[in-house]
């Protein structure tokens, strides 16, 4: 048996150390496993790549998230400074200020009620559905 079979009980081990952005040599020497082996697995291995691809995708989807997250909180904190700003704005005695900071209310009303309002006919619509096919949920 060849050394390529006999290490594959070390595979998700190596697809961590891989995933996490260690080098092949960092990965050979905590695993135990040869380059040569890894490189191996990695040209011919079917399920070492889909291993592999699996955890690349899974450490991708988690710094997207921690991005968004991250942009999330900055617009939050943005938001509150966008409202006083919009408040001084309208309080402004420049009254074309004044005025394009009332537009801008409006428009966001109009924003905020377009999304009311889908989400209401979305609602709706499922309610509907939900009184003639009923589906388990939540």
């Amino acid at each position: 048996m060849t050394t390529l079979h006999t290490n594959r009980n070390k595979m998700p081990q190596v697809v961590a150390g891989l995933a996490q952005g260690l080098t092949l040599a960092q990965v050979a020497d905590a695993t135990g496993v040869s380059q040569n082996t890894i490189s191996q697995w990695k040209r011919r291995d079917g399920d070492f790549q889909l291993m592999l691809e699996s955890a690349n995708e899974a450490v991708a989807a988690a710094i997207i998230e921690g991005a968004v997250d991250v942009v999330r909180l900055q617009i939050k904190d943005m938001g509150a400074e966008a409202q006083e700003v919009l408040k001084r704005s309208l309080a402004s005695d420049d009254e074309r200020l004044a005025l394009t900071a009332a537009g801008m209310v409006f428009r966001l009303g109009d924003f905020v009620n377009r999304d009311v309002n889908v989400k209401v006919g979305v609602e709706q619509h499922l309610a509907a559905l939900g009184s003639s096919n009923p589906v388990e949920g939540d």
